[in-house]
């Protein structure tokens, strides 16, 4: 039984909750004395330590990548890097290959989708949550 307070009391000094109202706040200090403490806090909430947007922004992440691999292992067999052939090889790709054209649009698609993924959503979480 003392397991379980002494964890439950480290749980509560390391984890807080925005409803929880201390009369013994201070006010706010000037930001140049605070600004260490607001990035590197003592205390983490509990939705920080969540998994749920940890395994969105991964896996949304990882899915893109995936497609990005898959069609670009195709793409690679079907382009010639040669001065003379590079454009009339996409123009075969997008025209003569079956489903050419759905195959380099996903290609294309996905890597936008993956660095405005990485950007917006996994990338800030990383860094805001530190996980």
């Amino acid at each position: 039984m003392q397991v379980v307070e002494q964890t439950s009391k480290i749980y509560k000094k390391l984890t807080w909750t925005w409803e929880s109202r201390r009369a013994t706040r201070r006010r706010a200090t000037p930001s140049s004395r605070t600004s260490c403490w607001h990035w590197f806090p003592n205390k983490i909430s509990k939705r920080s330590v969540s998994l749920e947007l940890f395994v969105l922004a991964g896996t949304i992440s990882f899915v893109l990548f995936a497609i990005l691999v898959f069609t670009g292992v195709i793409l690679m067999f079907l382009y010639v890097p040669s001065v003379e052939r590079a454009y009339s090889s996409i123009k075969d790709i997008e025209f003569v290959v079956s489903f050419g054209w759905l195959l380099r649009a996903m290609h294309r698609i996905s890597a936008h989708l993956m660095v405005a993924a990485v950007f917006f959503a996994h990338g800030p979480r990383l860094s805001h949550r530190g996980l």
